[in-house]
């Protein structure tokens, strides 16, 4: 028997896609004050490290900022 999910409109899609948004934008926090604590202990290749995921997650933030702004004026629709 197939199972029935419920729908969830497209404005909640994009709720959900902007909390992501937030706790990427806390995780950028957090590994700024990682990286000063890396850089009082020497530890460089942490500190690199650090900095290659600052930038992917920097870019996340691009695309789904992007992705959002792009898509979410387009209408009401609704996914079921």
């Amino acid at each position: 028997m197939k199972e029935i999910m419920p729908s969830i409109d497209l404005t909640q899609r994009f709720d959900l896609l902007r909390e992501i948004i937030a706790i990427y934008r806390t995780r950028l926090t957090q590994l700024e004050a990682k990286v000063i604590s890396l850089f009082e202990a020497n530890e460089l290749e942490a500190i690199a490290d650090s900095m290659r995921e600052k930038e992917r997650i920097e870019q996340r933030i691009k695309k789904l900022e992007q992705f959002v702004s792009q898509w979410e004026g387009q209408g009401d629709f609704r996914i079921d």
